[in-house]
């Protein structure tokens, strides 16, 4: 495949983001991907990095549910957030003994007292409140991302009558789940940074028709070279700054190895 500079995916993202869009499955105003606690600040400290981001996580679910993993901890508890503003009930944590290096009790205090949430341009969801601020990135897994709408750079846009039914699940060994109507595939990925790498399998072979829709949204999983994440969605392109996809996260049962209550 040809590598897509992410410049030129930065300059299509805005025009796509500012199109009418299909609704998240969630009324919050945090999409329910995993967020994953990349650093954390308190007031007049300098700000900490965290080495392993994915045991640092953090779930706003439909119905106001929260899962959270605070290093060998996990949790969960309640929230609302609209319009920047955010409310979290107390965590109901699992009581193993972390490390002493760990800084699980310092992110919980922090997670439990912000009142506020912003989206950075860079993808990051930024939590802030009197004890101090996390900066949390999305994550591919843990979510099957629905098709939104395409994209071209001759500014042809194509959107499925009912994105349910165009999905894509990144799976934690490497694996894709994917819908395309009544067509079922599997496929791998790999991730480096911006760059990513789709190889899309055999579908199953369903009784119901091929067409149009589903021959291009198989077709260019299969040659997508980069992605961004935008407020909580996620955005596919294609090679030479062709088109991109936008899609958003519906949540799903979460399995062992995501943040789950003890």
């Amino acid at each position: 495949m040809v590598l897509l500079a992410l410049a030129p995916l930065l300059l299509l993202v805005p025009s796509v983001v500012a199109g009418p869009a299909t609704p998240t499955a969630t009324a919050s105003g945090i999409p329910p991907v995993i967020w994953e606690i990349v650093s954390f600040s308190e007031p007049e400290s300098a700000p900490v990095t965290i080495t392993d981001p994915s045991r640092s996580t953090v779930q706003f679910l439909p119905a106001g549910r929260l899962l959270a993993r605070l290093d060998c901890h996990h949790g969960h508890g309640g929230f609302t957030a609209a319009a920047g503003v955010l409310a979290l009930t107390p965590l109901a944590v699992t009581t193993e003994m972390c490390p002493p290096d760990s800084e699980d009790t310092r992110i919980q205090t922090i997670l439990e007292s912000a009142t506020s949430y912003t989206f950075a341009p860079d993808g990051l969801l930024l939590l802030h409140g009197d004890t101090g601020s996390l900066h949390l990135r999305p994550a591919l897994t843990g979510v099957r991302w629905a098709w939104q709408t395409f994209q071209g750079s001759d500014d042809t846009i194509v959107r499925p009558d009912d994105p349910s039914q165009y999905t894509v699940e990144f799976l934690p060994n490497g694996t894709l789940a994917i819908q395309a109507a009544c067509h079922h595939a599997v496929g791998t990925y790999t991730v480096d940074n911006s760059t990513v790498d789709l190889r899309i399998g055999e579908s199953t072979r369903a009784i119901c028709p091929s067409g149009a829709l589903i021959d291009r949204f198989r077709r260019d999983l299969d040659q997508v070279t980069s992605h961004v994440f935008r407020d909580g969605k996620l955005y596919l392109a294609l090679p030479m700054d062709t088109g991109i996809h936008a899609f958003a996260p519906t949540s799903v049962a979460p399995p062992a190895a995501t943040p789950a209550a003890g």
